[in-house]
């Protein structure tokens, strides 16, 4: 008779604090305690389920980063997976709320409790909490000081004071000094990056008490729609191309309500707070992934050039789709890389899978620049049977890529693919040597166009000493493999990346999915290092150079090194600042950063009405919530629109005033504005008689004075209006 071991059901201390902590959780959801429920519910939806599902993987011992950077990616995934299961299951049984607060808890609990006991009961596995050991001293210390400064100089912006925001910049510039002169232990560099991380996205984020930015508003106005009806409706807006793109992706539809209902927090602050606080991570990452490559002082130094860029911490936060995409794209390669160390094939398989679906329903654009790095990827081993897995992943990424946007998202993003490859192609054939073709950005950074100061012309040339220092340590690493410490798989992936820098300047419309700035940053993930190998290279050519002319050595090589870091981090500071705005804001040139200029009327002044665009004004919020409270658009006659400029129709009428895209006429010098139709008039309009049209190209408020003539001004706050048309009209 064949006997069976009876279990051990003791406790351990990790079991008991998820116990305990679980309980706690739905003690503050049930009685909605306010700041428990808010702190409680973001780790038990941000981190629980992707710690459990670690522990049930039989993960082997990992080191305290990578625990951080899986839980949370693995969480992230399986609440919008959950979600998603729940609102295509429980309207079949007829519940028409799926994604009420106590459905997502309680599948989200039945999930961890499942998992937790298949963990809990496999006695190999050690506690993976046993590396949380924290020691304090004034290293430490310091580095908190960081982000807690630049949360309160963000919000005393809000009052006008920008003093203690740019003293940030100057504590964060410190902070790399010491690190790189050895004056911090490298145990504290992970932390490190994520405080400057912290301390970079929320001194964006903070600064205002409304929506900032460009593609936000929309996705705000997505994530609204589901929250209000807890029911996410795929077919929305499926006939329309752009809006659909949006509406089909869950990382701003499912997660976001998620977040909203159990944290019982406005979707303002879920954007604001929760998401760059999950986006601060992706450092994390690719520091573990430099480090692998080439050591952690290297890695400090590319990881803070990453950083450094403004689209890091002021263009990524206006976009929260790509924020949580980008999390799941940099854990995919981390896996990649280390396949085989700390974890099982099939455990890193099994997550490999996970992050690559939940990268594909979070942003179509990078789920293809995805597919395209993974297959420079698998390339490199397309001799060797060891890794000929990963050809499969390959295949399966694509597979699962294609099926979400064939048959969810009614094939719009394969359209808006197909249509940028068209206008690539034909644009490379017929514009290719065109500087009308080319990304603004572009042209600025060549030098053509108005040079407005010294100061504009050195930030020119700061960018792009760093653009030149990263083709040089390509061009090195790529001539002399055999001396570089770069795996074949790295140097696969950044030779894909260095690949995407170059077509986005090269090719006419290339960057036009992305814009050049964030394509210039995907290419930047496995690139940065470069910087630092092509600056060593250039100062150990310039060392060697001189010692020939001089007929001298110099004292030791550890001279050379000192001098070689002082140079490379007077760049990377120069940089740093340069970035942030710090220099043109102290200088009184054009501002660059929304956060540091107080005098917003200053950015339209130096021209740059992008920027401008980018800041919402209070009166347009009240107007835009005018509109939504006295419901123009439902009470107006068949055939009758809402009519604006091309800016506020995707910003500000989307986010607060919530009307449909497909409700709103751009205003142009064809329009016909038919009878009891209202037209919105943002700042740019009222103040300065500027109409920008679809694609951004200003006209004159002088084209359309006849309309605005024969109209009724019936809602204005001195910065915004609202007219109403008492009959047809025509420019």
């Amino acid at each position: 008779m064949q006997t069976t071991m009876p279990i051990n059901f003791a406790f351990s201390k990790w079991s008991k604090a998820f116990i305990v902590f679980t309980v706690a959780t739905w003690f503050a959801l049930g009685f909605n305690i306010p700041v428990l429920r808010q702190v409680l519910g973001f780790f038990y939806i941000s981190f629980v389920p992707g710690l459990i599902i670690l522990r049930s993987l039989k993960t082997k011992q990992i080191r305290l980063p990578q625990i951080i950077l899986f839980s949370v990616g693995l969480s992230l995934a399986s609440v919008m997976f959950i979600g998603l299961l729940l609102n295509w299951i429980l309207p079949l049984v007829g519940i028409s709320r799926p994604l009420t607060t106590f459905n997502v808890v309680l599948a989200v609990s039945i999930l961890e409790f499942v998992l937790f006991l298949r963990g809990r009961l496999n006695i190999s596995t050690n506690s993976i909490l046993e590396q949380m050991k924290f020691g304090l001293n004034k290293s430490l210390l310091f580095i908190v000081s960081i982000p807690i400064l630049s949360i309160l100089g963000a919000i005393l912006v809000r009052s006008g004071n920008t003093s203690l925001l740019l003293f940030t910049f100057v504590m964060i510039s410190a902070l790399f000094l010491l690190i790189t002169f050895g004056k911090i232990n490298a145990r504290l560099y992970t932390f490190a990056i994520w405080a400057i991380a912290i301390a970079l996205l929320f001194q964006t984020t903070l600064v205002s008490r409304y929506l900032n930015g460009w593609d936000i508003h929309f996705e705000y106005y997505v994530a609204k729609v589901t929250e209000i009806n807890q029911y996410w409706n795929s077919a929305f807006m499926s006939t329309l191309v752009g809006p659909n793109n949006y509406n089909t992706m869950l990382s701003i539809t499912i997660l976001p309500t998620v977040y909203s209902t159990v944290l019982n927090l406005d979707l303002f602050y879920v954007y604001t707070i929760i998401y760059p606080l999950v986006f601060s991570i992706v450092p994390l990452a690719l520091y573990l992934i430099y480090d692998a490559q080439l050591g952690s002082r290297v890695a400090f130094w590319s990881v803070f050039f990453f950083m450094s860029l403004s689209t890091f911490y002021i263009t990524m936060t206006y976009l929260a789709r790509q924020m949580i995409a980008e999390l799941f794209f940099v854990l995919l390669f981390l896996l990649l890389f280390e396949k085989g160390k700390g974890s099982s094939s099939r455990t890193s398989g099994a997550m490999m899978i996970i992050f690559a679906a939940a990268l594909i329903v979070s942003h179509y654009s990078l789920s293809f620049l995805g597919i395209f790095y993974l297959l420079f990827f698998s390339l490199a081993f397309i001799r060797e049977s060891s890794i000929r897995s990963s050809r499969l992943y390959v295949v399966l990424f694509a597979s699962i890529a294609f099926s979400w946007y064939i048959f969810v998202s009614n094939e719009t993003p394969l359209i808006s693919l197909a249509s940028l490859g068209k206008s690539v192609i034909v644009g490379s054939l017929q514009e290719l040597f065109s500087a009308e073709t080319r990304d603004p950005i572009i042209l600025s950074i060549l030098g053509e166009g108005q040079l407005s100061s010294l100061v504009v012309i050195i930030g020119r040339m700061v960018f792009l000493t760093t653009t030149v220092l990263i083709a040089v340590g390509f061009l090195k690493s790529l001539l002399l493999r055999k001396e570089m410490k770069f795996s074949k798989a790295y140097f696969a992936a950044s030779f894909a990346g260095a690949l995407i820098i170059f077509a986005s300047v090269v090719l006419p419309y290339f960057s036009g999915g992305l814009t050049i700035s964030r394509t210039y940053q995907i290419g930047l993930f496995f690139t940065a290092p470069f910087l630092v190998v092509g600056s060593e290279f250039l100062f150990q050519c310039v060392s060697k150079l001189k010692r020939s002319i001089f007929k001298t050595r110099w004292s030791g090589f550890s001279r050379t090194n000192l001098i070689g870091s002082v140079l490379l981090s007077s760049l990377l500071i120069t940089y740093f600042l340069f970035q942030g705005g710090v220099v043109y804001e102290l200088v009184g040139a054009t501002p660059t950063s929304l956060s540091l200029t107080i005098d917003k009327e200053r950015i339209l002044r130096g021209g740059n009405i992008g920027l401008y665009d980018a800041f919402t004004f209070e009166e347009e919020v009240y107007s835009a919530r005018w509109l939504l409270d006295h419901a123009i658009i439902g009470h107006t006659s068949e055939g009758s629109k809402l009519f604006s400029d091309g800016i506020a129709a995707k910003q500000v009428l989307a986010s607060y005033g919530m009307i449909n895209r497909a409700n709103i006429a751009v205003l142009s010098n064809n329009s016909l504005v038919v009878a009891n139709s209202c037209i919105y008039l943002r700042s740019l309009n009222v103040v300065y008689g500027i109409f920008e049209d679809d694609s951004g190209k200003p006209r004159n408020s002088t084209e359309f004075s006849k309309i605005l003539t024969w109209t009724d001004k019936i809602y204005s706050n001195g910065r915004s209006e609202v007219l109403w048309s008492p009959i047809d009209l025509v420019p």
